[in-house]
């Protein structure tokens, strides 16, 4: 008797092998709001503003000084891919995003942005520099990826924003030395940048690709703009990588949308729009990879009436006035006055041009004053008061004392009485009582002035007011005259002149 035997083998599944990119060498998303898991930082600031991911990022700044931070991955790698997440806010010089080094610091391989914005790799172990035609987008997050095998038989490769940048894939000689650190920043003087860096990774193999899509934009608000243009704004998006920009999309009934153009950053300004027609918007944002989100929220608006035809500015063809206009100061008789500095052994040369015929008149200062970088404002019978401006022969920043006032219906200057501070880019103040104050200034390149003095037209003199006015502030400061009540009442005399050329109380406008 032979018993039988009944075998039953069930199906199996292998698993692919996990990449070890898993399990990075060394990563950072400066989540701790320190920079503690470096070994060494330089003027590297650990900050909550334009973060990529989480609640913390890194801030690189640099004007001429090293700006960088370095780790010490604790062996030494022969093949290694260092990744690192940017946003450039400025740089004046090229500067360095990341680099590879050996257990000493030396230098093995760079990746980072030349003066005119290009990607660019350095080979240090051959002082070559290779440059791509990659230029980096400032003002938005990307990602670079850096992947250097060392040796005679070396290699290096580029990512940007996840797509390879073949120009900077080269076989090289990368030196002997072993990867030992990773350094992010730049290390070197005369270098004037400011980059943000966040989440940063170094693995022995590749990360895996993108393939997840931004968040969807919220909060999307469409706001007429007149009669032809509509501007959008929405809450920005977050990405695992970076969020490359967003699409915008119109519609006329709400159903249909259409693509109508995109934007790196969360708004959007579109123009050339039919009048008294309402617009329906959505967006979506899309990453590097090409992965995009889901659309947003609709948001509707309707443009405005069609503006009449005097309502339309437009430019005229250029035309020369004489002079570089530095001032110009429309008067009550609706000429513009415009001046520069000094011109040879005569004053300053101003021009009067009149828009109603297109004429200009030379009213040059006689007087040795150089009035540019002077403070100006209108008195209240229509002159113009112009105070300080550069010393005669000096040149900036020396200031003078000098004034000088213009009469724009006679169409002459006169001398004005002295202040008792020099002053280049001071600021005028008008009262409401038809006195002057003049504040800032400076007096030569190291004194700024800080004596506050009040013209007064009554008597065509200055004062210096008390020792409790004194304020040193910037040069030309921000400044005026707000009434308070009482201020502008009939006791006011200068300020309640009935010259119909007048300064009305806390008015900029002569008339």
């Amino acid at each position: 008797m032979v018993s039988a035997v009944l075998l039953f083998v069930a199906s199996v599944t292998v698993a692919a092998p996990v990449s070890s990119a898993a399990a990075p060498v060394f990563a950072d998303g400066f989540e701790s709001g320190t920079t503690s898991m470096w070994t060494f930082a330089s003027s590297l600031a650990v900050q909550q503003t334009y973060v990529r991911t989480g609640a913390w990022a890194a801030r690189a700044t640099s004007n001429t000084t090293p700006s960088y931070a370095w780790r010490d991955l604790g062996s030494a790698y022969p093949d290694l891919y260092a990744t690192t997440r940017f946003l450039v806010f400025s740089h004046q010089t090229n500067v360095w995003l990341q680099s590879l080094r050996t257990s000493t610091g030396s230098a093995i391989a760079l990746i980072g942005v030349n003066t005119g914005g290009k990607l660019i790799l350095r080979n240090a172990a051959t002082g070559n520099t290779f440059t791509s035609s990659t230029v980096v987008t400032n003002g938005a997050w990307h990602e670079v990826e850096l992947r250097v095998m060392v040796g005679a038989a070396g290699r290096a490769d580029v990512w940007y924003d996840g797509n390879p940048v073949t120009e900077l894939g080269r076989n090289d000689n990368f030196g002997t030395g072993g990867i030992s650190r990773l350094m992010i920043g730049d290390n070197n003087t005369g270098k004037v940048f400011d980059v943000a860096l966040d989440d940063v990774v170094v693995a022995t193999e590749r990360l895996p690709a993108d393939a997840n899509p931004p968040t969807i934009p919220t909060g999307l608000t469409a706001a007429a703009r007149g009669s032809s243009q509509v501007d959008l704004a929405w809450t920005t998006s977050s990405d695992d990588v970076a969020v490359a920009g967003y699409t915008v999309f119109r519609s006329t009934d709400g159903a249909a949308f259409t693509q109508v153009g995109t934007s790196p950053t969360p708004s959007f300004l579109d123009s050339s729009l039919a009048s008294e027609t309402q617009y329906w918007y959505s967006v979506d944002a899309f990453d590097a990879a090409g992965n995009r989100s889901p659309r947003s929220d609709t948001a509707t608006t309707t443009t405005g009436p069609p503006l009449a035809a005097d309502q339309f500015g437009r430019w005229s063809p250029p035309f020369d006035v004489g002079v570089v206009a530095v001032h110009a100061t429309v008067l009550h008789t609706g000429e513009v006055l415009l001046f520069n500095g000094r011109s040879g052994s005569i004053g300053t040369v101003v021009k009067l041009w009149d828009p109603a015929d297109g004429t200009v008149a030379d009213v040059s200062v006689s007087a040795q004053h150089n009035l540019v970088c002077a403070g100006t404002s209108f008195l209240s019978n229509g002159n113009l008061l112009v105070a300080g401006g550069t010393l005669w022969g000096a040149g900036s920043p020396f200031g003078t004392s000098q004034t000088a006032v213009f009469d724009p219906e006679a169409r002459v200057w006169r001398v004005g009485p002295a202040m008792a501070q020099a002053r280049w880019y001071p600021t005028n103040v008008s009262l409401a009582d038809g006195r002057t104050l003049v504040f800032a200034g400076k007096t030569n390149t190291t004194v700024t002035a800080d004596k506050v003095e009040r013209y007064d037209p009554a008597t065509d003199s200055f004062t210096t007011l008390s020792s409790s006015a004194t304020m040193k502030m910037a040069p030309y400061p921000r400044m005026s005259f707000f009434p308070t009540a009482g201020s502008c009442d009939s006791g006011s005399s200068a300020a309640r002149s009935t010259s119909t050329r007048r300064q009305g109380c806390g008015r900029t406008d002569p008339r």
